[in-house]
């Protein structure tokens, strides 16, 4: 946060707006995402995944981080449970850069937490990613909530 604001409303991710513009990518202002997001994750328990397949820049995923540290969840404990997809792998590197920057309330978190496997390249349209969605046995979803920009 930047006096109480949200990272991702200050401008961080203009960089990334007309590129994504021209790919055909969207744009979910924070509040939308917010009130999507905690209406969503009402029952969330602590280890749960949340997986964003169209995460871009991550404002979804902020959103999910911001409402369940304020429900008592521990930012540090989070970091281990997001993920997201994009077809465009600049907009997950600034993704994972705003989430650190977002929980520097723990300096460890930044200096040793890696997004590499959480957050992945692949476009969640045109890929097949029922293999990543659900266990090897097909029985059980791999993630508990999937958060994403509605249609």
């Amino acid at each position: 946060y930047l006096q109480n604001e949200p990272i991702l409303e200050t401008g961080v991710t203009s960089s990334t707006k007309n590129r994504r513009k021209v790919q055909g990518s969207f744009y979910t202002p924070y509040e939308v995402a917010s009130l999507i997001v905690k209406s969503t994750i009402l029952d969330y328990q602590a280890g749960e995944k949340i997986l964003d397949p169209a995460c871009g820049t991550g404002v979804f995923l902020s959103a999910a981080t911001h409402a369940l540290v304020h429900q008592g969840h521990s930012a540090q404990e989070l970091m281990k449970c997001l993920y997201g997809w994009d077809k465009d792998a600049f907009s997950l590197t600034v993704c994972g850069l705003l989430l650190s920057l977002e929980n520097l309330d723990s300096a460890e978190s930044v200096v040793n937490h890696t997004w590499t496997s959480q957050l992945i390249a692949k476009d969640s349209l045109l890929d097949n990613v029922n293999a990543d969605l659900f266990s090897a046995k097909q029985e059980e979803p791999l993630f508990s909530y999937i958060i994403a920009n509605p249609p």
